[in-house]
């Protein structure tokens, strides 16, 4: 299992590779380009951000 502190970094790396494939598919009018290689590399680094997010989500409810 992972540590909250581990899951921060893999969540602030994949927010970073997303953030990446985003800017590289968003077209000028702040619309998705939703084809091709770079989206589907940002709809796959995205699906793990928001899995870890999760994670987290889950450990900081067992805090409360």
């Amino acid at each position: 299992f992972l540590s909250i502190k581990e899951l921060v970094y893999i969540e602030q790396a994949t927010k970073i590779v997303c953030q990446k494939y985003e800017n590289t598919v968003k077209n000028y009018d702040g619309s998705f380009k939703q084809n091709g290689d770079d989206y589907n590399n940002f709809k796959k680094f995205n699906t793990l951000r928001n899995k870890v997010i999760s994670k987290l989500e889950e450990k900081l409810a067992r805090l409360i």
